[in-house]
């Protein structure tokens, strides 16, 4: 039998170490793999104990009285969406019970950071198409999806709500320059 040529032993080498390097690539795919979804299981469970906590000690539904400005009804609050784009949900009801008509109300949810020193808010106006009035007894409902922005990850994250209301002018003065 003959010794294989000089020319073929790169070529059996790399048939031998090919395997190898192909095993250690896959090997390192796959600790990347565990390692990113150990990394977003600590992650969600974390998440899961934070909407925990915030559903204790927010509980729903609540009623919000803002004298001349109306009620507001908070039906639901919590924290949803998935790690890495959490949101601060807030469904509500606008309750005229002020006895006069309003031409517009406005909520605004506002998350404080007191860590950072940081307040970030959101405003809905709340007014009827083609220009009604809420009229005593009215009702709107709306919600805010609101991003976290990872605020909820430090101590002393707090929200709160606001409500401001313009009375309507008499009947029949709208638009009518004074």
């Amino acid at each position: 039998m003959r010794a294989p040529s000089a020319r073929l032993l790169p070529c059996l080498a790399a048939l031998f170490l090919f395997p190898a390097c192909q095993t250690s690539e896959a090997e390192r795919n796959r600790e990347e793999v565990r390692r990113i979804a150990a990394a977003y299981e600590r992650y969600t469970l974390a998440l899961k104990e934070a909407q925990r906590e915030f559903a204790a000690e927010n509980p729903m539904p609540r009623t919000m009285d803002f004298g001349e400005h109306g009620t507001l009804l908070l039906r639901q609050c919590e924290l949803t969406g998935r790690p890495g784009a959490e949101v601060l949900r807030l469904k509500y009801t606008f309750y005229n019970e002020t006895g006069v008509r309003i031409e517009r109300a406005r909520v605004t949810l506002t998350l404080v950071d007191e860590e950072a020193g940081l307040e970030h808010s959101q405003a809905h106006e709340l007014e009827l198409p083609i220009r009604l009035d809420l009229t005593h007894g009215s009702t709107y409902t709306n919600y805010f999806d609101m991003p976290l922005d990872g605020v909820h990850t430090t101590d002393g994250w707090s929200w709160r709500v606001e409500l401001e209301s313009e009375k309507a002018p008499l009947p029949g003065m709208r638009g009518v320059s004074e």
